[in-house]
């Protein structure tokens, strides 16, 4: 047993040396469009001021393999600020933007497909995502809470164009087949809404709602990623990039719901 265990040690060991691993840390400029007929029949737009993620990647001989989180928080109007009067206010107040909190996990594995010593190249696998989304309406004197969290399966495709030797350029692709969506109720709230947020804790309560849900079927939910990513090269260990994301989601149930996601992200890696 202790001759295995130490091959096996010996063969990870010649793996990780032949891999390079990077850790980068980016924050964007996002744009983010919403409309959901549960809450409103307008379009919610607008930027994120908070937008940071963070992920770590390993690239062996015939594969690669990422893992990253991140957080943004949208400030959203569907049509320009407003004044409204209150009863209990002398003086006019301004209705303030909507703000839409999303935080997102993700996980990637591909493998190399074709031949190797080509400028680019391809890799086919599979993507899981998740996004919780807390959602804070603003209607003026009133508001309205809430949520949407997907959780995503995803055939993947990825490719790399070593342009340099110290510049690349990265893309992927990914469309989900089998989707776990939990949405606000038909009503807003409802009995079991107000069970699962009783406890009045922000994260405790949206995971609680998120379990709240079920598995949908692509008539029901359209979803899909795209992103492409310019690496430079600064030094062996050090690394800067430029790229754009963009996200769809569609949704039917209990009311039709799509959202779009894009953006510039600039990031910093450490690379050994």
């Amino acid at each position: 047993m202790k001759p295995n265990l130490f091959i096996l040690f010996i063969a990870l060991s010649c793996q990780l040396a032949v891999s390079q691993n990077a850790l980068e840390l980016t924050y964007g400029l996002q744009h983010y469009q919403r409309q959901d007929l549960t809450f409103s029949p307008l379009i919610f737009k607008g930027t994120a001021p908070i937008n940071l993620g963070l992920s770590y990647q390993r690239i062996g001989k015939k594969s690669q393999t990422k893992a990253h989180i991140d957080l943004a928080g949208f400030a959203c109007r569907s049509v320009a600020a407003f004044e409204y009067s209150k009863w209990d206010e002398v003086e006019p107040l301004t209705v303030p933007p909507s703000n839409f909190w999303m935080i997102g996990f993700g996980a990637d594995h591909h493998r190399q497909i074709g031949a190797s010593g080509r400028p680019v190249t391809w890799y086919a696998g599979l993507s899981l995502r998740a996004q919780l989304g807390a959602l804070f309406y603003e209607f003026g004197e009133y508001g309205a809470f809430g949520y949407t969290t997907v959780a995503s399966l995803s055939p993947s495709v990825a490719g790399v164009w070593k342009m340099s030797e110290k510049n690349s350029l990265h893309g992927s692709l990914s469309l989900p087949l089998l989707n776990w969506i939990a949405r606000s109720p038909y009503a807003i709230n409802d009995d079991e809404f107000i069970e699962r947020q009783s406890n009045h804790r922000a994260i405790k309560t949206l995971l609680r709602l998120s379990g709240d849900g079920h598995w949908a079927s692509l008539g029901e939910v359209q979803a899909g990623t795209f992103s492409v990513k310019f690496n430079r090269a600064l030094h062996k260990k050090w690394a800067l990039s430029l790229g754009y994301d963009i996200s769809l989601l569609r949704s039917q149930d209990p009311h039709p719901l799509t959202a779009i996601e894009q953006g510039l992200v600039l990031g910093i890696a450490k690379l050994w």
